[in-house]
């Protein structure tokens, strides 16, 4: 995650919004080769953004994922960074227009 002054400059909000950096490093997809700087984030746009925790559970490792942003937008000017949507917001959303119930209790344990 970024700090509060990128949120500013954006005009982001902490409650709405995830921010992270994107220094522009990696493997280049139409070459296959690493690079220092890629300048577009290959099928970032409505991408899910997954928080994943890894946990011991009877002597072996287990992988717990939670889908928890949809990326939305990558901003390249004053600062590199990829931008979402906090899912809870978006699900909220749906719950109270009718188009999707959800128990939240399960989902939270």
């Amino acid at each position: 995650m970024v700090n509060e002054k990128i949120y500013t400059y954006y005009h982001l909000d902490t409650k709405k919004n995830f921010v992270l950096n994107f220094a522009g490093k990696g493997v280049d997809l139409e070459t296959g080769k690493k690079s220092d700087k890629i300048n577009d984030p290959y099928g970032m746009s409505g991408c899910g953004l997954w928080y994943l925790q890894v946990r011991p559970e009877y002597g072996k490792m287990v992988l717990d994922y939670f889908l928890i942003g949809i990326m939305t937008s990558f901003e390249k000017y004053k600062y590199h960074v990829l931008i979402g949507n906090k899912i809870e917001l978006i699900m909220a959303d749906l719950e109270k227009t009718g188009l999707f119930n959800f128990d939240w209790q399960t989902m939270s344990k």
